[in-house]
């Protein structure tokens, strides 16, 4: 992965020199959690870069979420999110591709909910690293979480386009610059998820790269699509349980401390009401691509 030192959405404002503000961030997985990387904002539309040269593969190796299961949590999180898919038109017979996929959970969810024409790409990811799936063209191309881990976010962007029908939808769901105080960096860390997150776009940015591929908007919110009224599954529970355990990731997926409900008693409350304490510092839109976008 290239180093950044300018913006790659407004390069001729924003660099690392006139950078708003600059922190450094350790890393969100356990492994590396003794290595720091500078992450800083652009003056010019507000976005987020981390400006070191990274191997991603090297720290995809035991990445954390490679244990992601389909369990209850998972489910009731999927539910809300395939809701929000037939609210957008999709239907059951419709192709759809996940791309960026990682496990597959939410492939797996699909399928199971009777989605025939489902299928998932990732290419850190051997049982999903299968090129040929970018050759085909979907009714619908699913990217959580992932943009932001691009290089280049442009060319990712054109790649998704490419594997989309005319009028296809486009779901992004990304963290936003513009709701991360860098200045509380720690309480951001899953947000910020140093060294995987390349560039975190402002709203300002997304939209005007959205816009500028041809692509309308259809609908966008200010929470993670995994956000739900069910106690623990929202995601201002999740960033405070994993920061009570050390800000790493790793706790996600590991028997929670015994103790950690006495030592951060907070938990109890973002369990229950964290939907409203939502920092909104992600976001889920959903686009349509252009009939002359072809």
């Amino acid at each position: 992965m290239n180093s950044c030192f300018v913006c790659p959405f407004c390069p001729d404002v924003g660099t690392i020199q006139n950078a708003r503000e600059a922190v450094q961030v350790p890393a969100i997985v356990r492994a590396f959690q003794d290595q720091t990387f500078t992450v800083w904002r652009c003056a010019g539309c507000d976005s987020l870069h981390s400006k070191e040269d990274v191997n991603l593969p090297h720290y995809y190796e035991g990445y954390p979420f490679a244990q992601h299961k389909l369990e209850f949590w998972s489910k009731i999180a999927y539910r809300k999110r395939a809701r929000e898919l037939v609210r957008q038109g999709i239907q059951k017979h419709h192709k759809i591709l996940d791309y960026g996929c990682g496990a597959g959970v939410f492939v797996q969810y699909l399928r199971d909910q009777g989605y025939v024409h489902v299928v998932g790409y990732d290419p850190y990811v051997e049982q999903f690293a299968k090129a040929e799936r970018l050759q085909d063209t979907y009714d619908a191309v699913l990217a959580q979480d992932v943009i932001e881990h691009a290089d280049d976010p442009q060319i990712m962007l054109s790649e998704i386009l490419g594997c989309l029908e005319p009028d296809g939808l486009l779901y992004l769901g990304t963290p936003l610059a513009n709701r991360i105080h860098l200045k509380d960096h720690s309480r951001f860390a899953m947000s910020l998820h140093q060294p995987y997150h390349r560039h975190i776009f402002s709203l300002k940015a997304i939209l005007h790269m959205t816009r500028v591929h041809g692509l309308r908007v259809t609908g966008l919110s200010q929470r993670h699509c995994t956000d739900t009224l069910t106690p623990t599954v929202n995601t201002r529970f999740l960033h405070e349980f994993i920061r009570a355990g050390g800000n790493v990731v790793d706790v996600g997926f590991e028997p929670p401390p015994q103790d950690i409900w006495k030592r951060h008693p907070k938990l109890l409350l973002f369990a229950f009401f964290g939907y409203f304490f939502s920092h909104r510092s992600e976001l889920s839109g959903f686009f349509r691509k252009s009939l002359a976008a072809t």
